[in-house]
């Protein structure tokens, strides 16, 4: 059976660093970073036969695409999915239980240690554990007192640990031991370890619940977990393909009688036959012996710290069988004396690739192919994305079982990509006039699309920059992403030395799982106003990801009922409201004040007259606006507005200029349809797009309206029935 790795982020920003394992019926995704599986839908990589994902650390540049992920398989009607991962797997998904619950979806969380073998019948991993250097020290001296207790089984000890993690898991998802076919023999044993302690907990109770109040309340969803132990460690994968059948030898079934036509295929796939005359006929009778399947390695090094350890363990690395290794590693450590030891040890007939994590190579040129049209109408407000050219391994194939069969490197669709790149690399401008002010703020927008990360419309984010302070409303999966490639490196470090907070309108996964990866970007305390209920989360991922920064967070219900003068001091605001909205519980829209500039930030709501009084006389107003009249029933059920109501909020409100933005999908690449020309300073929205107040204050949106369209393709690229606009 054919099989090949196709490289997926190649360590951009946006698209992180995974690696797709493919066979005709089944796929395995090793790291889930932010941008993965809008980089799929981009490249066309179909992930519905998606059976395993393969964490080596729980870091959030390995991770932070797999909630949003889950979220996709499960509303695409898939069935289960394995999670396989270090120690603390189980903790880092209990920590999304606020946000991320699918009663139809089941989910297996498999935790490996040194030396353990998963398998599911098609493919054998082993799991190599690299050590920190603290880490690594301790194992060894521990090791010397023999200090392990002797009434715990190393073996068990991460079950032990995890059983309470794992009950919250069971509650978020369906019991992947319900149709009594377990994705994997390793995680049979995992779940029925994590039944022993259940039934005392949960009083036998497995189903997971419904509706938002009922978990909160019947299983503890806004309490925090026990603590568990920050660890260094990354897992190293070594792949083994499936036996390649032998060949059949058909001059030799001829001379036993069997007649050609579908016999021939049975014995082919190893069954016995019987013959018209009643004679047997056994497949190694004329099948040849099944070859051994061929082998590579995911070689996952974190810091110098784990090369020591490396060097130690190459033995368990370098498989007889090895065709092809990857290096997942930053450049310190690929160019450093010790690691090139690693790689001088590697046989010659093995091929290595080294996926480095600073690769700035474009990700997606769809949508960067549509800004450079756009970029014709104004080159200030739609600038095509920041890359630089490079050799990349974007999208290469390496054909690696059966072995020697097929050419091993295959850049076909990597070679492509850089084609199609080099056009649109030229036709970048350099951001002269980009100088927003306090009197003259710019907002650009980051993420246009609601509910799913879409090709062209990115979930929900919008940068309000005022020179000397700037502000996120909404961070959704990719926005850091989103800001390299908007503003590049130097002025995206300008940006987030400016940075004063995050406003998280509500804790739906397409509004703020970017907040972690933007943590670690940041050289200070972020600033964070979200409900109460993700302080909870971001302490419990702390515990387990590295996210590199400390935070200062500040209470959406506080604001709300005791008034924002002291945060706004804090984030450098003259004034902030917190305002309920009508979406889902403990969802806010926000209004804040910078000098004479008044902005309200819906968030998902239905129309609010709260909204509309709290923010009444904004300067700016950016309103959600998800759906055509034409579906108004469907906005009401779920809980979002149409085009007419955003525009009425604004009207409502005396607002200066609505801009509009959590655009459907079903208008991935086009402004909806909609009586432009009868609208005044309203203005739809594209990612990447960024619009000052002096450029509202010139007037001529209609005008603009009516460019973007007659540029924006008319027709309707990968819409979706609009079932997940929740």
């Amino acid at each position: 059976m054919p099989s090949y790795v196709q490289v997926l982020g190649g360590g951009t920003l946006d698209g992180g660093c995974s690696l797709l394992l493919c066979f005709n019926e089944r796929r395995y995704l090793f790291s889930c970073s932010e941008g993965t599986q809008r980089l799929c839908g981009q490249h066309h990589l179909r992930l519905s036969r998606l059976q395993a994902v393969f964490l080596p650390r729980l870091e959030w540049n390995r991770t932070g695409g797999l909630p949003g992920l889950i979220c996709t398989l499960a509303d695409a009607g898939a069935g289960e999915l394995s999670l396989v991962g270090p120690r603390n797997t189980a903790h880092y998904i209990a920590s999304l239980r606020a946000f991320l619950r699918r009663s139809s979806f089941g989910v297996e969380v498999v935790e490996m240690e040194e030396d353990e073998i998963w398998e599911d019948g098609m493919i054998k991993v082993r799991i190599i554990e690299l050590f920190g250097t603290r880490e690594w020290q301790a194992r060894e001296a521990g090791a010397k007192r023999n200090c392990t207790p002797p009434e715990i089984k190393v073996e068990n000890l991460r079950y032990a640990r995890n059983s309470e993690r794992n009950s919250y898991v069971l509650q978020m998802f369906k019991d992947p031991l319900d149709n009594g076919t377990p994705v994997s023999s390793v995680g049979r044993r995992n779940c029925n370890e994590m039944h022993e302690g259940l039934q005392d907990e949960m009083s036998g109770r497995t189903t997971p619940t419904h509706s938002h109040e009922e978990i909160s309340s019947g299983w503890r969803s806004n309490e925090r977990m026990p603590s568990v132990e920050l660890r260094e460690a990354s897992l190293c994968f070594v792949v083994e393909g499936p036996p390649v059948a032998g060949k059949f030898d058909a001059r030799r079934a001829k001379q036993l009688g069997v007649p050609v036509g579908p016999l021939n295929g049975r014995l082919s796939k190893g069954e016995t036959i019987v013959l018209e005359d009643g004679r047997t006929v056994t497949p190694d009778e004329c099948v040849g012996a099944a070859t051994e399947g061929g082998v590579f390695a995911i070689v996952e090094v974190s810091c110098m710290g784990q090369v020591d350890d490396l060097l130690l363990k190459r033995e368990r690395l370098l498989h007889p069988r090895l065709l092809l290794l990857f290096h997942c590693c930053p450049r310190n450590v690929y160019t450093s004396d010790s690691y090139l030891e690693f790689r001088k040890s590697i046989p010659a007939g093995v091929e290595q690739v080294w996926l480095s994590h600073e690769n700035a190579m474009l990700a997606f040129p769809s949508p960067a192919a549509i800004l450079t049209q756009l970029q014709t109408i104004d080159a200030q407000m739609f600038n095509v994305p920041f890359a630089e050219m490079g050799e990349a391994e974007l999208l290469t194939k390496y054909h690696w079982h059966p072995p020697g069969k097929l050419s091993l490197v295959d850049k076909c669709e990597a070679d492509q990509l850089i084609e199609s790149f080099k056009d649109i690399y030229s036709c970048r401008s350099v951001l002269s006039s980009y100088a927003p002010t306090r009197t003259d703020p710019v907002v650009t927008f980051l993420g246009t699309g609601a509910a799913l990360p879409g090709k062209y419309r990115n979930v929900s984010s919008t940068l309000v920059d005022f020179g000397d302070c700037a502000y996120l409303l909404d961070c959704g999966e990719g926005t850091l992403g989103q800001l390299y490639r908007r503003f590049g490196p130097t002025e995206l470090t300008a940006i987030l030395d400016r940075l004063n907070g995050v406003l998280v309108s509500h804790l739906h996964a397409d509004h703020q799982m970017g907040v972690p990866g933007l943590l670690r970007a940041m050289k200070r305390p972020l600033r964070i106003v979200a409900p109460h209920r993700y302080k909870t989360f971001l302490d419990e991922l702390g515990e387990c990801a590295h996210l590199e920064n400390t935070y200062d967070f500040f209470d959406c219900e506080q604001i709300h009922e005791n008034g924002g003068k002291e945060t706004a001091t804090q984030l450098g605001l003259d004034d902030i409201k917190a305002v309920p909205v009508l979406h889902c519980p403990r969802a806010f829209g926000f209004v804040f004040k910078v000098g004479e500039v008044q902005l309200t930030y819906s968030g998902d709501t239905r129309p609010c007259p709260a909204l509309a009084e709290a923010g009444r006389g904004s300067t700016i107003l950016i309103h959600e606006a998800t759906f055509c009249d034409s579906l108004a029933e469907e906005a009401i059920a779920k809980r979002h507005s149409t085009l007419s109501e955003a525009i009425g909020v604004g009207r409502d409100m005396c607002a200066g200029y609505t801009l509009l933005t959590h655009i459907s999908q079903r208008y991935a690449k086009t402004l909806p349809p909609y009586d432009w020309n009868g609208t005044v300073n309203v203005l739809p929205v594209m990612d990447m797009m960024s619009v000052s107040l002096s450029r509202l204050q010139k007037g001529g949106l209609n005008e603009l309206i009516d460019s973007m369209i007659a540029i924006l393709p008319s027709d309707e690229d990968q819409a979706i029935d609009g079932s997940n606009e929740e």
